[in-house]
């Protein structure tokens, strides 16, 4: 997370990133405040380097932005391993 002090809001913009595994992406996904315009900036990050950049994003759309480049469904289906007992 980056959080930037009031007066260097511009030149470090506030971000957040975290890690995602699905079949849809693999990475880091950032989500940039864009202050001057009131809007978001999504990257999708890999190996430190952005292989997808999506510019003026509101915050009404960010969900569904976010469900579209990353969510592969998986979340919705029961997921059963069966551990060993020890003895």
């Amino acid at each position: 997370m980056v959080d930037p002090e009031d007066e260097k809001l511009f030149e470090t913009p506030p971000e957040i990133s975290f890690a995602v595994a699905t079949q849809k992406f693999a990475g880091r996904v950032a989500v940039v405040y864009d202050r001057g315009d009131d809007l978001y900036v999504v990257e999708l990050r890999q190996g430190g380097t952005v292989v997808t950049r999506i510019e003026e994003v509101d915050f009404m759309s960010l969900a569904t932005l976010l469900t579209d480049l990353i969510d592969d469904g998986r979340w919705r289906r029961i997921e059963v391993e069966i551990l060993q007992a020890s003895h």
